[in-house]
């Protein structure tokens, strides 16, 4: 089954590992999972390692507004794979407008994000919206391991509820 579409709406926890110009996903439903595919794969590579811990959604429905603690990541996928483009966001506006860039629909030319969009998306070509995806969640720090007792319970539960308000949108 197609891990975007199996994890929309989990809690989950996204290991990016980063190759060349390619990332590619791994999704964790557990942090056990996590701690275990870390200490068994990647521990000689943390520099090329991010993880993510969060609520999967697709990006055709952003709320309109969350809580300041709480990231942001525009994922867009390549071809039906894990591989994919990660875009840390600073703001929902800034989200939206990327994702109204990958897409090709018109954006107001005077959004101060424009430059840096446009910048970071270069290269890409025109999206379809059901290959771009939200995880609305946290960075977890690695420190040559996965420590389970470091993560943010209460940013979750603010994911969820952003969840919870777009999921019948979803």
């Amino acid at each position: 089954m197609d891990n975007f579409i199996k994890n929309l709406g989990k809690e989950v926890f996204i290991l990016s590992e980063e190759k060349k110009n390619d990332c590619t996903l791994t999704f964790h439903e557990k942090s056990e999972e996590v701690s275990s595919y870390f200490n068994s794969s990647i521990a000689g590579n943390i520099y090329d390692v991010s993880l993510y811990h969060g609520i999967l959604t697709k990006a055709i429905s952003i709320p309109s507004e969350i809580s300041t603690n709480i990231d942001i990541l525009v994922i867009v996928r390549k071809n039906k794979s894990n591989n994919c483009n990660i875009f840390p966001c600073v703001s929902l506006n800034y989200a939206q407008t990327l994702i109204s860039t990958l897409v090709g629909s018109s954006i107001s030319v005077d959004s101060h994000y424009l430059d840096t969009i446009l910048e970071d998306i270069s290269g890409l070509d025109k999206q379809n919206i059901d290959n771009i995806y939200i995880l609305y969640g946290y960075t977890i720090e690695l420190h040559y391991s996965f420590d389970k007792n470091e993560l943010d319970e209460e940013i979750i539960a603010g994911s969820k509820e952003i969840y919870a308000s777009i999921s019948t949108k979803q």
